[in-house]
């Protein structure tokens, strides 16, 4: 028998099978970052919608809204309420009456709201806790002490 098979193999050069694991080693990290890439595009993408949606949509309950207005809206009226009250400032009946509602019911802007203006509250609150504003408060004053 005869046998017909032939022997072509040869040794490799040096460094040829440590050359393809090199780069079968650099294919596989290469792999491992553009993978690692496209998580962190995803994470950093949904992160940046998270971010816009809470930035450019209106807050849907994020917080409590009190007789009808969230507590940014309450704290920005502040000011003008406290001019009510002490100086019989004009405000519309709906806007009085949403504030009232909030400051007794919120705890948050009640306490904002006396330590901005001490005292103000003080002849505004029934036992009830329910807030009044028929007369302002120099109004009040004049009435109990008999004029000026």
């Amino acid at each position: 028998m005869e046998n017909n098979q032939r022997d072509d193999w040869q040794a490799c050069p040096p460094g040829a099978i440590s050359g393809v694991a090199d780069q079968l080693m650099r294919e596989q990290r290469s792999q491992q970052v553009r993978t690692a890439s496209t998580w962190a595009g995803g994470v950093l993408a949904i992160v940046l919608v998270g971010f816009a949606v809470t930035q450019w949509l209106p807050s849907g309950g994020s917080t409590p809204a009190y007789g009808g207005i969230t507590c940014e809206a309450c704290v920005v009226a502040m000011p003008d309420y406290e001019q009510h009250l002490v100086f019989a400032k004009p405000m519309t009946k709906p806007t009085i009456e949403q504030m009232q509602q909030h400051i007794a019911d919120c705890k948050m802007c009640r306490g904002e709201f006396e330590r901005r203006f001490p005292g103000v509250l003080a002849d505004g609150i029934r036992l009830s806790g329910r807030l009044i504003a028929e007369q302002p408060l120099w109004a009040r004053v004049l009435a109990t002490t008999g004029g000026w």
